[in-house]
C-alpha cells in the first residue's frame, strides 16, 4: 500500500507546493513605466508624511482647511489697531482705518474714547501722533488710559509738543 500513495501525485499536491513556494518567495507587482506613480497605482490614505521628500509639496496641493492655526497668526490675531483723524473742534474724531471690525471712536471731555469691541482691560496700549496718510503731524503726544467700567474702551489724548491739550490725529495700538 505504501508504494502505492508514492507513486500517485494528485491535483492537491501539486496545488500545496505551489502555495508553499509563492508563500516563502513572495509575489511582486510591477508598476507600468520607469519610476513613476500615478494615483491609481496608490490605495487611499495610503501615503504619510514620512513617505513625502521635505519642501517638496506646493501651497495647491495643500488642503488649507486641515492645517491647524500658525504660531504667529496667533500672536497678530491679540494685536489690535486703529488710526484716527481728529481735526480741530469738537466731536469730528471719526475712525480713518482698524485692523478688526466692530471698533468705533467718539470724543468726550477732550479725548478720544476708542472701543475695540473687546476687553482689552489686561493689554498693553500704545498711541503716536500720525496722519492717517501721509505728511507730518504737528508736535506732540498721545497718551492712552482706561476708561473706569468700560473694559473694551481706551482713551486717547493728544498733546502738543509744550504737553498742552490739542486735537490731533493718531495711531493706537493694543497688544493682548
Amino acid at each position: 500500500m505504501l508504494n502505492r500513495i508514492r507513486g500517485r501525485v494528485g491535483s492537491a499536491h501539486l496545488l500545496a507546493v505551489i502555495a508553499l513556494v509563492m508563500a516563502v518567495t513572495g509575489t511582486a507587482i510591477a508598476l507600468p513605466g520607469r519610476n513613476s506613480v500615478n494615483g491609481q497605482d496608490i490605495k487611499n490614505s495610503a501615503i504619510k508624511s514620512l513617505d513625502v521628500r521635505d519642501n517638496n509639496i506646493r501651497g495647491q496641493d495643500i488642503k488649507e482647511s486641515t492645517l491647524g492655526s500658525v504660531p504667529s497668526a496667533e500672536v497678530a490675531q491679540n494685536l489690535l489697531w486703529a488710526v484716527v483723524t481728529n481735526p480741530a473742534g469738537a466731536g469730528n474724531a471719526a475712525l480713518a482705518r482698524s485692523g478688526q471690525t466692530g471698533t468705533t471712536v467718539g470724543e468726550s471731555g477732550g479725548a478720544v474714547q476708542v472701543n475695540l469691541g473687546r476687553d482689552v482691560s489686561g493689554c498693553a496700549w500704545n498711541a503716536t501722533r500720525g496722519l492717517p496718510g501721509g505728511g507730518t503731524e504737528p508736535a506732540g503726544f498721545a497718551e492712552v488710559n482706561a476708561v473706569n467700567g468700560q473694559p473694551t474702551v481706551v482713551e486717547v489724548h493728544t498733546r502738543d509738543d509744550t504737553g498742552a491739550s490739542v486735537d490731533g490725529n493718531f495711531h493706537l495700538q493694543v497688544a493682548c
